[in-house]
């Protein structure tokens, strides 16, 4: 199975993982995080320089796994329709399901949640990252006319 968490940074996405690892639905493998891999090969999660590559290495992990059929928990923003649609696909093509969890936070939540991390995000890129997250047509989800076979599950992350 495929989960893909959607939101921007500071909206409970690392959260959500990290319960559903606690409570025993997915293995800690299972949890391909950018932010992990950013700091991998960057030195520093913050580092935003080479955020094609990472995106890369985590698409490669999240293929073996789901060939392999293991979870993935694709732990990114995941902003991006068009990356979205080519997961969805992926875990379709192994005959895996997918997942889409979309976490609704408001800026403030996400601008507070942010001061209280050991390592904040940049506050103009959760700006940015809740503009965009605001502008996605919630409308077209239901339709599933934007993500295909995906089933689409919303959160109030305000309180979470």
């Amino acid at each position: 199975m495929l989960i893909l968490p959607v939101g921007a940074p500071g909206s409970g996405k690392s959260h959500l993982a990290d319960s559903l690892v606690k409570l025993g639905y997915i293995d800690a493998e299972a949890v391909v995080a950018t932010d992990q891999y950013r700091r991998v090969m960057t030195g520093n999660r913050r580092n935003n320089s080479l955020d094609d590559d990472v995106y890369l290495v985590c698409l490669t992990i999240a293929r073996s796994r789901l060939r392999m059929k293991l979870n993935v928990y694709f732990d990114a923003t995941n902003l991006d329709i068009e990356r979205i649609k080519g997961l969805i696909s992926t875990a379709g093509q192994y005959g895996e399901e997918t997942v889409t969890v979309f976490l609704d936070a408001d800026l403030e939540t996400c601008l507070k949640r942010n001061r209280g991390r050991p390592f904040p995000v940049v506050e103009e890129r959760i700006i940015k990252a809740v503009e965009r997250y605001d502008l996605l047509d919630r409308s077209v989800y239901p339709g599933t006319q934007l993500v295909p076979d995906s089933l689409i599950v919303w959160l109030n992350a305000q309180n979470a």
